[in-house]
């Protein structure tokens, strides 16, 4: 009869258990593969940005032509008619800027806008953060301007 009861009290416990585990386990799975899923999904994303400032010059648009190439489009903002002297970009983020072009001449009234192709620039497959900057002329000014920023997108 003792031993009755020690085995029935011993299943119990046992039971008891095997019901904490069953319910929180699965409980514990879930929460693994969700973090999982999240940490995944996260990795692979390259938000497609632009920032430049001052505000004379409004970066409208840029895109990826290829892995190393993008047509960066701006419209002119100011009070009056800029002249766009170059563009520079720093694609390996040390603070150098590469010419991309100090010959341009190209004279922009007031809400007028430009596209421009830059080709070569340095960059590979992946997620990339490119510093611009864009040199211009304010009509009646003798120092030129430059708006600097950024772009960061996944090139194909």
């Amino acid at each position: 009869m003792i031993k009755n009861v020690f085995n029935q009290k011993s299943k119990r416990k046992g039971q008891s258990a095997i019901e904490y585990l069953t319910t929180y386990g699965w409980a514990i799975l879930a929460i693994v593969i969700a973090g999982a899923v999240i940490i995944a999904f996260m990795q692979g994303r390259c938000p497609k940005t632009q920032t430049l400032t001052p505000q004379d010059i409004q970066l409208t648009s840029w895109v990826y032509t290829a892995t190393d190439a993008i047509d960066v489009r701006f419209t002119n903002l100011a009070s009056d008619r800029i002249t766009v002297q170059g563009i520079f970009l720093d694609t390996n983020g040390d603070g150098t800027y590469d010419d991309f072009g100090t010959n341009y001449s190209d004279s922009l009234n007031v809400g007028d806008s430009l596209t421009k192709s830059l080709s070569s620039i340095g960059t590979t497959s992946g997620c990339n953060k490119i510093s611009i900057k864009i040199q211009y002329l304010l009509t009646g000014m003798n120092n030129p301007a430059n708006a600097t920023g950024t772009l960061q997108g996944k090139a194909p």
